[in-house]
């Protein structure tokens, strides 16, 4: 029976790429997030890797992640 993660967050260079461009949060000066309501936080931006990630999960022995964006980034009061 194959090993299932449900819960994975995987920001895409498109993703970054889009709050880096915005002026307003949500968005993203370096690895620096803001986000309405919320204090700045630092983001591991070397975490969300595609390649880094897969490795990861790998060493976990995930066979399967379920990948959605975290609510808590905003995006759904657009």
């Amino acid at each position: 029976m194959p090993t299932v993660d449900m819960h994975q967050h995987l920001w895409p260079e498109s993703l970054l790429a889009a709050l880096t461009r915005r002026r307003v949060p949500p968005c993203l000066s370096g690895s620096r997030l803001e986000v309405a309501g919320e204090p700045a936080s630092e983001i591991d931006l070397a975490a969300h890797d595609l390649d880094t990630r897969l490795a990861l999960l790998d060493r976990c022995e995930i066979d399967i992640a379920v990948v959605s964006l975290q609510p808590t980034i905003g995006l759904d009061e657009e």
